[in-house]
């Protein structure tokens, strides 16, 4: 193919720039619900999930991770009043949390995403949600049977 071929409808010099328009795309933060957050999972992604709650204004009470270093980490960049916890099941027992986001491998996720919707937590979960449709179906079943909401990170950059 040569180069001199143009299967463009305007050559470049008629191209203008467009700026992309400001859609309201973003869901509206409630005006007064304010929920006590707990994060499971403290790695790499979670300075992300940390500093949109932070720039909303949100409030994580509690973070939690097997390494103890990387949740002193979080708690010291992000919240420095949060709890901190090694045990998810710790963390779901504090009942002033309302939400978890759980930011864990996908292996372990489901269980996580199980316990937390046993203890009345509405969930966040990290993507992939799980790895096992079957599986997916039982929580999502589980969480409408305990009037809960559960919902997918399935947020880029």
């Amino acid at each position: 193919m040569s180069n001199d071929t143009n299967y463009e409808l305007t050559t470049e010099k008629d191209l203008q720039e467009v700026p992309a328009p400001d859609l309201p795309y973003r869901p509206p933060l409630p005006k007064t619900y304010r929920p006590k957050i707990g994060l499971i999972g403290c790695g790499g992604i979670t300075t992300h999930h940390l500093d949109a709650y932070k720039q909303d204004g949100l409030d994580v009470i509690a973070l939690c991770d097997l390494n103890e270093e990387v949740v002193k980490e979080r708690q010291k960049n992000y919240y420095p009043e949060a709890k901190f916890y090694r045990d998810y099941n710790d963390l779901l027992a504090n009942q002033e949390i309302d939400v978890v986001d759980i930011a864990l491998h996908p292996g372990p996720r489901a269980a996580a995403i199980e316990a937390a919707l046993n203890s009345g937590k509405h969930v966040l979960s990290q993507k992939p949600f799980v790895l096992d449709l079957d599986v997916a179906a039982n929580l999502v079943d589980l969480a409408d049977e305990k009037g809960l909401k559960l919902a997918v990170n399935q947020n880029g950059l």
